[in-house]
């Protein structure tokens, strides 16, 4: 009688159990935010060719920036006279200023300045063509060439795309009268590519000014189309934080001499040692901030299967950070990355040397802070022989992580529904960096998205050969500018 007064209790349990998993399911609501949507606005955007072949002209000045290397303002400067000559309404009638010799703000006055602005970023700059893969592109990185539906050449996808785009529809906007109640704000940087030097003075110039923005939006994001497994339609991540950066030198010291007699263990095999160890003690994982938001977001989209887990991930989190830390796009979205990207020492072949060194990379997890990385990876290492110092000026902290509830984010959301037609907008961690960090220390909602329609195999294409992005896309992006210009400043 007890054994079947037990047995009944379980099935009791269990079966509670399995109801209030689904129960959970079925009730299992996003955590998005609509927004107020805003009517096409007739009058924006393109009506001819003309924005497609602005593009192509812009990709052909070659305004590269790399670290280390400073920046060709000869360059910079003959972009800022293309852009003068491309849209003459807004240099006339908004007010231009050039910030650290090349970067470019632009102040579309509101008729109710009691309203912060609204700040639109893009940056102008773009990475080099790696030596010696010239040959391997279809049409050459700067020709802007205009072929197989595609504008091609650096900076069609990072980042030209939204500069010449937020320039289109303020242009657009202009030529129909239109003005704005609140004031737009437009940022265009010049050295994104090697470190954002120039968005942290103007992030500074707007501190010094009093000028705290209602929301700030810069590259980020995309489109997803097929890229989200089980959800048919579209899906747009929107970036609310992105990871912190942080470069380690990991430096071993030993006797050195002839390789003829060589000590038991030389420099290059202590650093060696220690690498190993880094490498094979990944930081904690887990689903926290942006990613459990996105999660959170996305899941309601998935099949029943899978919504379940994702109802559930009180029960199935742990399940569920294993498989992601599996792979590596899922692995960057739930832990602090450990990349191995350089090691160096000895000056031949027969010389034992007295020092060898690594450089390793770690992309930070908002929370993550650069002191506990380096307390952690010297405990994983632990030897004396080895010192863990950063590099200069190689270290970040994390982004705060803006709110995904806001009204900026919920017009921002309701822009890219109606132009992209995508079924869900989430929130997401940008495994990158931006230079919309810097301006957390004028505004809390601080948004990344880049108005690209992003298929199987488009995100390569960025910072790689054959970059290019498609006619419709651009001209996509451009109407979705105008629309977000227009929710945001009624």
């Amino acid at each position: 009688m007890r054994l079947k007064t037990a047995l009944l209790a379980v099935v009791v349990a269990v079966v509670a159990f399995c109801g209030l998993l689904l129960l959970r399911t079925v009730a299992y609501s996003a955590r998005s935010s609509q927004g107020a949507t805003s009517p096409a606005l007739a009058t924006v955007g393109p009506v001819d060719s003309t924005p497609v072949r602005r593009l192509s002209e812009a990709i052909q000045i070659a305004t590269v920036t790399q670290f280390n290397v400073p920046a060709n303002i000869p360059q910079f400067l003959k972009f800022h006279l293309f852009l003068q000559r491309s849209f003459p309404l807004v240099h006339a009638r908004l007010r231009r200023e050039v910030v650290d010799s090349g970067s470019l703000i632009f102040t579309w006055r509101g008729t109710d300045t009691s309203l912060a602005p609204v700040l639109l970023m893009g940056h102008m700059d773009v990475v080099p063509v790696e030596p010696g893969t010239e040959r391997d592109w279809t049409h050459p990185a700067f020709s802007g060439a205009i072929a197989d539906g595609s504008v091609w050449g650096r900076g069609s996808l990072d980042d030209k795309i939204s500069v010449m785009g937020l320039l289109e529809a303020t242009e657009s906007l202009l030529k129909a009268g239109y003005q704005p109640k609140r004031t737009v704000m437009y940022s265009f940087g010049h050295t994104e590519e090697g470190g954002g030097s120039s968005a942290r003075i103007v992030a500074e110039l707007f501190k010094s000014r009093g000028i705290a923005p209602w929301f700030v939006m810069d590259e980020g994001g995309a489109v997803g189309d097929g890229l989200v497994p089980g959800v048919a339609g579209r899906v747009a991540l929107v970036g609310v934080a992105e990871k912190g950066y942080l470069t380690l030198r990991l430096t071993a010291k030993a006797d050195g001499g002839h390789s003829s007699m060589p000590p038991r263990e030389t420099a290059v095999s202590i650093v060696g040692d220690a690498v190993r160890k880094v490498q094979g003690a990944p930081l904690p994982s887990r689903i926290s901030g942006a990613t459990r938001a996105m999660f959170e977001t996305i899941g309601p989209g998935l099949p029943f299967g899978m919504r379940i887990v994702f109802a559930n991930l009180w029960l199935f989190e742990p399940v569920v950070t294993r498989l992601l830390a599996g792979e590596r796009t899922g692995n960057a979205m739930v832990r602090t990355t450990t990349a191995v990207t350089m090691i160096s020492g000895g000056i031949k072949d027969n010389v034992v040397p007295t020092t060898a060194s690594a450089i390793v990379n770690f992309r930070l997890m908002p929370g993550d802070s650069v002191a506990w990385v380096i307390a952690r990876v010297k405990d994983i290492v632990g030897d004396t022989r080895v010192t863990v110092e950063p590099v200069e000026g190689q270290g970040r902290e994390a982004s705060n992580v803006s709110p995904a509830d806001s009204p900026g984010f919920g017009i921002i959301a309701a822009s890219i529904r109606e132009s992209f037609g995508a079924k869900i907008v989430a929130p997401y961690l940008v495994v990158g960096g931006t230079d919309a960090r810097n301006f957390e220390i004028v505004s809390q909602n601080v948004y990344r998205f880049a108005p690209i329609v992003a298929k199987p195999g488009t995100t390569e294409l960025i910072h790689a050969t054959n970059e290019h992005v498609g006619v419709d896309n651009y001209l996509a992006a451009v109407r979705f500018f105008g629309r977000l210009i227009g929710a945001s400043t009624r």
